[in-house]
């Protein structure tokens, strides 16, 4: 009987650990898409003119398509949610006319779920605050990502807004915003 629970808390794991890995692999894929789109309309902008495409580059598209699954729901909503947060960074760089506000506020947000996602570190932004009026201003596509990283609105009885991030919060959501902002804030990125 040991034995049975013992191996099936390790197909758990295991299984656990193979969805963490698709999802990664997904975030991949979407990104090197996301980036390879990004770079085509870009290029086409510069020249003005057709533009045509490497068959490596195309063979590089049709290899990340087919191994994205159109047909899972799950995967249909991952995807719907990195289209929104990828949406959402882009209209947060839109928003600050100087690179190195943009990027000041890229990094603070880095840092915001940096601490969320730590356990002995903070969980709460208060949006009201001072600094983070100083970096964000009216900027709502940070609170934005901020709720697209799993943080929920909650008011206090003095009226101030504040974002928490719930103990048993999301962790793969913030962890993947994350990434995307590491992403972002890269000088290759074509974001900043």
């Amino acid at each position: 009987m040991a034995a049975l629970a013992l191996g099936a808390g390790e197909t758990r794991e295991a299984t656990a650990s193979l969805k963490r890995s698709a999802e990664q692999q997904e975030r991949l894929y979407q990104m090197s898409a996301s980036d390879f789109q990004r770079r085509l309309e870009e290029v086409a902008r510069k020249r003005g003119k057709r533009m045509e495409i490497a068959p490596e580059s195309w063979k590089l598209l049709r290899s990340l398509a087919s191994n994205i699954s159109s047909n899972d729901e799950e995967s249909q909503k991952l995807r719907q949610w990195f289209q929104e947060v990828e949406s959402t960074l882009h209209q947060l760089v839109a928003e600050f006319n100087d690179h190195k506000l943009a990027k000041r506020s890229l990094q603070t947000l880095s840092l915001i779920l940096q601490n969320a996602l730590r356990p002995s570190r903070s969980r709460e932004v208060n949006v009201k605050s001072i600094r983070f009026q100083e970096t964000f201003g009216s900027s709502t596509a940070s609170l934005q990502l901020l709720e697209l990283a799993g943080f929920m609105q909650i008011q206090s009885d003095s009226g101030d807004t504040t974002l928490a991030f719930p103990v048993d919060g999301p962790k793969a959501q913030a962890e993947r915003v994350f990434d995307l902002l590491q992403h972002a804030l890269r000088k290759d990125s074509g974001y900043i």
